[in-house]
């Protein structure tokens, strides 16, 4: 007897009711509610208990007041927030193989942008420069400081950005 049907027949039933018998997590997402929306919703469950027109009426001066105290509240805290975006310049490492310096944008204490401004050039210094500063830029702006873990064989440039991005924050 073949048992090759026998063994796809079995492999599909096991796969069929290993699919049946999965559970999603019972972990679901709750949507988040602002301050003014539960209060447009607490407002209006009180009501539902009231009449039609009671209900419309005390939906409708809870969702204007609401809105109104949202308005507010956003615009203070915009205004309150106004946040400082600069551009600053590290100062010119030199390395063994040539200056590193970088140029970072931080608005208030947050990295936005950073680039090189000058990286080591010429012969092998270029290829490692093109392939390293991508890889620095991006552990710069994930660590949001100069505590980056480096690329490796850009020893020298590693150091030379840790050492400008450093001097770039500091001021």
């Amino acid at each position: 007897m073949n048992k090759k049907p026998f063994l796809i027949l079995t492999g599909t039933i096991a796969g069929t009711v290993g699919v049946l018998s999965y559970a999603p997590s019972s972990q679901a997402i709750a949507p988040t509610l602002t301050k003014s929306a539960a209060t447009v919703s607490s407002s209006a469950s009180k009501s539902t208990a009231t009449s039609a027109s009671a209900t419309t009426s005390a939906t409708t001066s809870a969702t204007t007041s609401a809105t109104t105290s949202a308005t507010t509240s956003a615009t203070t805290s915009a205004t309150a927030k106004k946040v400082l975006t600069r551009t600053v310049k590290g100062s010119v490492v030199q390395t063994q193989f040539g200056p590193v310096q970088v140029q970072v944008t931080l608005n208030g204490n947050k990295i936005t942008t950073i680039k090189a401004l000058q990286t080591p050039q010429g012969g092998r210094s270029s290829w490692i420069n093109k392939q390293a500063v991508p890889y620095l830029v991006q552990q710069t702006l994930t660590a949001q400081s100069a505590a980056i873990q480096g690329v490796g064989g850009a020893t020298y440039t590693t150091e030379g950005w840790i050492t400008s991005l450093q001097s770039a924050l500091s001021k």
